[in-house]
């Protein structure tokens, strides 16, 4: 069997068509999310001991108004979200002297950005199958498939939960798609660009996690 058309496979579809219907699964999964969180019932859960309740139904109204623009900057957040991959999976391959077009980087994270949507999909039904006297801070940080699902949730803050939900079977998902499409792409070994793709994501999970100890150091 020839591996490299094996691997082309799942990569055949023009990017545009790929970014369209990544698109629409986002669209339709911050739609499902609005509808789980924006229940009066929950909000008040996870806000009440925070403000007053008369603030957080006011709270509610605005959230609520506000959704529309979860959809009108959908596109430009998820282009800027494939664009950032694509960037940092580039910058070890030029101190390689590796030049990979970056039209083919930013379709291969494309592709590969399906893994974390169906994971997007399992959190939110899962999240849907709950009742809601269940969803509270911890459940919210809890993500399916991962190692925070296998600790005792209520021993561990939302922040060390969303850490360890970063170590999922999507994320794995991810980075073997991306392996594969740069062996397709380049001359590197299978191992070498294994190393290329850890190196990336350990990379993105540094700054996300710093991004979110400031943005919780700032809200705090």
């Amino acid at each position: 069997m020839d591996w490299k058309a094996y691997c082309r496979k799942p990569f055949a579809w023009p990017t545009s068509t790929l970014f369209l219907l990544a698109l629409l699964g986002v669209l339709l999964n911050t739609w499902l999310a609005n509808e789980i969180l924006l229940d009066r019932q929950v909000f008040h859960r996870l806000l009440d001991e925070q403000i007053e309740a008369y603030r957080i139904d006011e709270l509610l109204i605005v959230m609520r108004r506000l959704t529309v623009w979860n959809y009108v900057l959908a596109p430009l957040l998820l282009a800027l979200r494939l664009l950032l991959s694509a960037l940092f999976l580039q910058m070890p391959l030029v101190f390689r002297l590796l030049e990979v077009p970056f039209a083919r980087l930013f379709h291969i994270v494309t592709v590969a950005f399906f893994a974390l949507l169906l994971l997007m999909f399992v959190k939110t039904l899962w999240l849907a199958s709950l009742p809601n006297s269940a969803i509270d801070e911890s459940t919210l940080s809890l993500v399916p498939v991962s190692l925070a699902a296998l600790v005792n949730r209520y021993r561990y803050s939302p922040q060390a939960l969303g850490f360890l939900g970063n170590f999922n079977l999507s994320e794995l998902a991810w980075c073997l798609i991306v392996t594969a499409g740069l062996r397709v792409e380049s001359r590197l070994t299978w191992l070498d660009c294994g190393l290329v793709v850890v190196i990336v994501w350990t990379a993105m999970l540094v700054m996300q996690f710093v991004f979110l100890l400031y943005f919780h150091e700032i809200s705090g």
